[in-house]
């Protein structure tokens, strides 16, 4: 009886709301599917000046661009051609929409502008995993919301003005931005807004070219950067990822968070001449600089006990050394002046062929292993990082007119002034642990004086 009243009042309900009841299913799913292609048909290409987007994708690399689209719909059909444009340019390509699991929009054949997102394998540098067919979820607020086919990535179309489609602002901001590239290092110096940092107490987050960048062409090795820093005793190097040049400034496709923090995007201060922080909130700027501002905590220290001690470590040659001391270290080791003191080593813990405990300095060795002339240095730890050597006693040497050449041969002095130079060294390190326990130390020495003088060395624990 409960069951033959229930279902009475139910009936009654429906009869009752028969005349607002929308039917669902008034139309075949042949002509639901043919709306909503007809309907996204409309809305891409009705925009009078397309549709711009800023598009992510990947996971290592993350990788993004900037695109504006204009879609030029063929009478009577749910396809065309887009234009596409970027900061490197402008191409066309056929795109159509159809149905597959939802109302589908498939850039049909490929161009430069924007396929080179495509097919992921970033070791042929053709591609990062960006769709060819997006799936349209929704209209919202006037933005069109897509999902990739294959990925699930997210594209996001805005209605675009006019002034999108100029993309010399872009070219601007790629050319001003390239200019802060010129020095050893580019950093972002954070002074404010996040956690430990002021204007008397910066952050420095090292911003590098991921290492397997150096085989592309230049113009696609500009687009990559990764980040290296220390922050709250830890040492970080994140994934690599690209700039996204907009009309607004700069994005990274991988913002940096630091604890509760992120940093997402640079803007140009056309008064400074200089990028800035957009994030509210966090003060800082790129910062390009000579010498290692990123300090391996006991980098100096590792160096003076342990590194030092090593039979080549910190060799003085033309391989191992840049700028203008590396020519110096040429014309050293072709001189054929006698007494030849070829090899240059500064070492600490010196025992001499002879036995004799010498400590720190710099060794000359002639060819054989029995010959040497020391001079003796002091080596002060000035920082985390930097470090200086002076003169700390007078030559031993078992070499027939050793002596004599190192107080006035030209090469030796010019050597040895760069090496007692006043403001020491900095130590430039990067520091890569494998799994099975290992830790490579790849350090350059920058000299404070003149930082194109540089002396490297890569040492190991196993």
């Amino acid at each position: 009886m409960k069951r033959l009243l229930y279902v009475f009042m139910m009936l009654t309900i429906l009869s009752s709301c028969d005349d607002d009841f929308e039917h669902t299913f008034d139309k075949t799913p042949t002509e639901r599917k043919a709306e909503a292609n007809e309907n996204l048909a409309s809305l891409l290409s009705d925009s009078e000046f397309g549709w711009k987007t800023t598009l992510i994708v990947g996971k290592e690399p993350i990788v993004g661009d900037f695109f504006v689209f204009k879609f030029d719909r063929s009478e009577g059909a749910n396809d065309g051609i887009v234009t596409v444009a970027n900061a490197n340019g402008q191409a066309d390509s056929e795109y159509a929409i159809s149905h597959e699991a939802g109302t589908l929009l498939k850039f049909v054949t490929p161009n430069d502008v924007f396929f080179w997102l495509t097919n992921p394998d970033y070791r042929e540098p053709v591609g990062y995993g960006a769709d060819l067919e997006y799936i349209f979820m929704k209209e919202e607020d006037g933005k069109l919301y897509f999902s990739g086919k294959e990925t699930k990535g997210q594209m996001v179309l805005e209605k675009a003005k006019e002034s999108d489609w100029d993309m010399s602002a872009l070219a601007a901001h790629h050319a001003s931005f390239q200019e802060t590239r010129t020095k050893n290092f580019h950093f972002l110096c954070i002074t404010g807004g996040v956690e430990g940092t002021s204007e008397q107490n910066p952050l420095y987050i090292q911003i590098e070219s991921p290492y397997y960048s150096q085989y592309f062409e230049e113009e696609l090795k500009q687009k990559f950067y990764d980040f290296k820093y220390i922050f709250n005793g830890k040492r970080t190097r994140t994934n690599a990822a690209t700039y996204i040049f907009t009309h607004d400034g700069i994005v990274f496709s991988d913002p940096l968070v630091l604890g509760q923090d992120t940093i997402s995007n640079l803007v140009y201060n056309d008064d400074l001449k200089e990028w800035q922080i957009g994030n509210d909130g966090i003060k800082g700027k790129v910062l390009p600089s000579d010498l290692p501002m990123v300090a391996t905590p006991g980098i100096v220290d590792l160096f003076i006990d342990d590194f030092f001690s090593r039979e080549y470590c910190l060799a003085l040659d033309p391989w191992g050394c840049k700028g203008p001391l590396a020519n110096i270290m040429r014309d050293h080791l072709y001189s054929y002046d006698a007494p030849r003191l070829q090899r240059v080593n500064i070492k600490n813990k010196y025992v001499s062929p002879d036995g004799q405990d010498l400590g720190a300095g710099v060794v000359f060795r002639q060819s054989n292993d029995t010959d040497f002339a020391f001079l003796p240095l002091k080596m002060i730890k000035v920082g985390e990082n930097h470090i200086k050597f002076e003169r700390n006693g007078d030559v031993v040497t078992n070499i027939e007119g050793a002596e004599e050449k190192i107080a006035n041969g030209t090469n030796i002095k010019a050597i040895l002034d760069l090496v007692l130079e006043p403001q020491g060294w900095m130590i430039g390190c990067d520091v890569i642990t494998l799994e099975g326990g290992s830790t490579h130390y790849d350090c350059v020495f920058y000299n404070v004086a003149n930082p194109s003088n540089q002396i490297e060395y890569m040492g190991s624990f196993w």
